[in-house]
């Protein structure tokens, strides 16, 4: 049988972090096939499977604007940092397996769109950049040990919900 979950890994060996686009992705990148193929998997409003991205030990940058409604799972102990400067229109399960997620979209552009955000144990969704992280009336799910760390930026959640299980929300405001 076949997998129902796409894998999309990507390896960077140096420096620590990396940042890809499909600009930064271009015909003269070594990466260009494997990586332009894995963006235009993210940026798929037709997938039917939630893709995993797997930052391994590194940081990864994604300045473009995700689409997949399907969702995705982040793997490695990495921080997976959503930015760019438009607003994701995918609504799928984002799933924060291991490492953090980094909503860091720019002026009032939206990381996540709606649908289901999962934080497991330990995990950490972090709001940072701009106001306006969050947009199409979220749910927020933080598992036991969870952090949801809003580094003194306003998010909010609309007619969404939010669940926590003996999770932290970190306003960043201080005392």
């Amino acid at each position: 049988a076949k997998s129902q979950r796409r894998s999309v890994s990507w390896s960077t060996t140096s420096p620590s972090s990396a940042r890809y686009s499909a600009a930064n992705v271009g015909p003269k990148s070594r990466y260009r096939s494997s990586y332009r193929a894995k963006i235009r998997a993210l940026n798929s409003a037709g997938l039917a499977r939630p893709v995993v991205i797997n930052t391994g030990t590194n940081n990864l940058t994604l300045l473009s604007t995700l689409a997949n409604n399907a969702g995705f799972t982040k793997l490695g102990s990495g921080s997976l940092i959503l930015s760019g400067d438009a607003a994701n229109t995918g609504t799928g399960l984002v799933q924060v397996s291991e490492g953090n997620l980094v909503l860091n979209k720019f002026a009032a552009q939206a990381a996540i769109a709606g649908g289901t955000v999962i934080v497991n144990e330990g995990r950490t969704l972090q709001i940072t950049g701009f106001d306006g992280q969050l947009a199409g009336n979220p749910t927020l799910g933080l598992m036991s040990g969870a952090t949801l760390d809003m580094t003194g930026r306003a998010a909010a959640l609309g007619t969404g919900n939010l669940f926590m299980q003996g999770a932290t929300v970190a306003t960043g405001l201080g005392a």
